[in-house]
């Protein structure tokens, strides 16, 4: 087994919140500032902190700039010298490298410029240094092997930058996610009138920049060992904070024996039906309304149990679509080679769902002299709703003229036809 972590981001991600994280999991302090002073830069200092939200109690660290006005701009060339001249760790050396490039080649893509010529102003900052760097001293500690990512909540606003104040998520934040194929959080408003995410910078561009470059954006099998959490600025109506999950992971047979259990442990103490399904998921910037409207029909045609579009952000700017399909999990092989030869993706995202379903019947009432199915939802054997089936009723409602609301509501309460006694 080796060890992984995982990216707990309902509140959003950035630097300090992640190397915040790593300490309160259990990376020593003196351990992080002994490792960061093989970097050979100065003027700065480390403060941290134990904060509680909510009741619940984590680091949050700050990075302090000792003078200002002695900070200088960086060009991605004199990061990328600071770290390959430094004593750290190969790894360490290569991870961090590598999202710096990773940002660097955003920032040359919004803003239009060669690699070579970008100019860093808030990430080439030494705290913006220090949050990556330590973020992969963290990992070398913890011996991580394999990052995952949940969803992303991007908030919404403005933020003043050093180009100006410019729209949240900030260009660059986006691109990374966008090259990445980051999922994202939808917004929602919360029983108190609130929104979530907030009207806030949820993700910086540091923390964009240390997920896209090494996370995949699933949840893994894994035995938990270690959480920490890594407070943010501000406070919101929910927990500010990134929660990482550290661990091992589990090999692929050890890891459906666990499902396994869990599902006999489900059944003995559920009442409801429960099984195992799969998802395909693969993002498509270039085939045309028509061509999607053929693959949903031939999806389902072909025995997908669901087929659904979200529209979203990609490489070079590209609006496009993530293509989601639910299937059984025996389809799985049939089902992906059908997408590969109906659209132009090259691979496809796999991931298996427990799903549980609520008992299910059907009877037919009759309405204005036909029939109409209603499908019936049980729980714990007592029904408790039943849906008119569409196309009953609006074949009803184009031939009477009445409208489909009318017939709707009419089949819900209409009794139930019972057959004649067979002879």
């Amino acid at each position: 087994m080796s060890k992984l972590i995982y990216f707990d981001a309902f509140s959003g991600v950035s630097g300090d919140m992640t190397l915040g994280a790593l300490l309160h999991a259990g990376m020593p302090l003196d351990y992080l500032k002994a490792e960061l002073a093989k970097l050979g830069i100065a003027n700065y200092r480390i403060e941290m902190n134990r904060v509680e939200q909510h009741s619940i109690s984590g680091i949050k660290l700050d990075v302090i700039l000792e003078q200002p006005e002695l900070e200088t701009h960086r060009h991605l060339g004199e990061i990328l010298a600071i770290i390959e001249n430094s004593a750290l760790a190969g790894r360490v050396k290569d991870r961090a490298s590598r999202i710096f490039r990773a940002l660097g080649e955003a920032e040359a893509h919004v803003h239009g410029v060669p690699l070579e010529q970008v100019h860093f102003h808030e990430v080439g900052a030494v705290d913006a240094i220090v949050d990556i760097v330590g973020a992969c001293i963290g990992f070398e500690y913890f011996e991580v092997a394999h990052f995952y990512c949940s969803a992303l909540p991007l908030g919404s606003g403005f933020v003043n930058t050093a180009h100006g104040i410019l729209p949240v998520p900030a260009p660059a934040t986006l691109q990374l996610l966008a090259n990445s194929g980051a999922i994202l959080s939808p917004q929602l408003t919360l029983r108190n009138g609130s929104q979530y995410p907030a009207r806030s910078e949820m993700v910086t561009p540091t923390g964009a920049a240390i997920i896209s470059t090494l996370c995949r954006f699933t949840q893994p099998a894994m035995q938990l060992e270690k959480i920490g959490y890594g407070f943010g600025s501000r406070e919101f109506d929910w927990l500010n904070a990134l929660r990482l999950w550290l661990g091992e992971s589990l090999p692929e047979s050890e890891a459906h024996k666990h499902r396994k259990i869990l599902a006999e442990q489900m059944q003995d103490s559920s009442s409801f039906e429960h099984d195992e399904i799969c998802g395909l998921e693969t993002n498509l910037d270039d085939m045309s309304a028509e061509g999607l409207g053929y693959l949903m029909g031939n999806l389902l045609a072909e025995g997908a149990l669901d087929v659904y579009f979200s529209p979203i952000q990609m490489k070079k700017n590209r609006p496009g679509v993530m293509l989601g399909v639910l299937i059984n999990t025996a389809d799985e092989a049939r089902i992906a080679e059908l997408i590969l030869k109906e659209t132009s993706a090259f691979g496809l995202r796999v991931s298996q769902y427990r799903r549980y379903k609520a008992g299910r019947n059907f009877r037919e009432v009759e309405v204005s002299g036909a029939k109409v199915r209603l499908k019936l939802k049980f729980l714990n054997e007592v029904e408790v709703e039943a849906v008119p089936e569409y196309e009953d009723v609006a074949t009803i409602a184009r031939r009477t003229g009445r409208p489909f609301r009318e017939i709707y509501e009419a089949a819900k309460t209409a009794p139930e036809i019972k057959n004649p006694p067979s002879a």
